[in-house]
């Protein structure tokens, strides 16, 4: 009798040390799958911050224009005016991205702050193959950064001419948010100085 209750025992403790060993197994696979939790829900916010705040900065175009600087009928200066999607935050200018493309002419531009869009300015400096200007029409534009309520326009001027009914790319990327695209084309007859060319 004695060497049954000393069995019974022995199996007893051995049924709880197994218990306590699910115990132990089960709260370090809790801990694991808690930390995992934790770590993807910090990594998910932190992307959908970024993706937010891609989704929300952007800049809206309201016309483009195109000039020439002689008589020859062609484009050879942009100009396109711009302000912040609806309720978009602040776009840096100066880390911003101006493209023009059209056939083989392909042409890249940083802001320049000290510029104008004065035709004395764009045909005059050297620079302006390399950077674009912008003019403030409402608002501050304060140290190159656009905000809520401004509008500007921005200008450019061409490597080279573009001649009538030739397709044009105009391109704008911030550093931070939206990249725009506008496809246009120059008319088939350009018989004054400027022409539109957006919408």
């Amino acid at each position: 009798m004695a060497m049954r209750s000393r069995k019974t025992a022995e199996a007893g403790l051995g049924t709880l040390i197994l218990f306590i060993a699910f115990i132990v197994v089960a709260s370090i696979a809790a801990a694991v799958l808690i930390n995992t939790a934790g770590s993807l829900q910090s990594k998910a916010l932190e992307t959908g911050t970024r993706t937010q705040k891609q989704v929300s900065s952007g800049i809206s175009v309201l016309t483009i224009y195109g000039e020439n600087s002689s008589f020859i009928p062609q484009v050879n200066y942009i100009y396109a005016t711009i302000k912040l999607i609806p309720g978009g935050d602040p776009v840096v200018l100066n880390s911003s991205f101006l493209s023009v493309f059209s056939g083989t002419m392909s042409a890249s531009y940083n802001f320049n702050q000290s510029g104008n869009c004065s035709s004395t300015w764009l045909s005059n400096t050297s620079l302006s193959t390399d950077y674009y200007a912008i003019e403030v029409e409402k608002g501050f534009a304060l140290a190159g950064i656009l905000q809520e309520g401004d509008v500007a326009m921005t200008c450019v001027k061409l490597p080279s001419g573009i001649n009538e009914s030739q397709k044009i790319t105009w391109e704008f990327s911030p550093k931070n948010g939206a990249f725009t695209r506008i496809k246009t084309e120059t008319p088939n007859v350009m018989s004054t100085a400027k022409v539109y060319l957006f919408p």
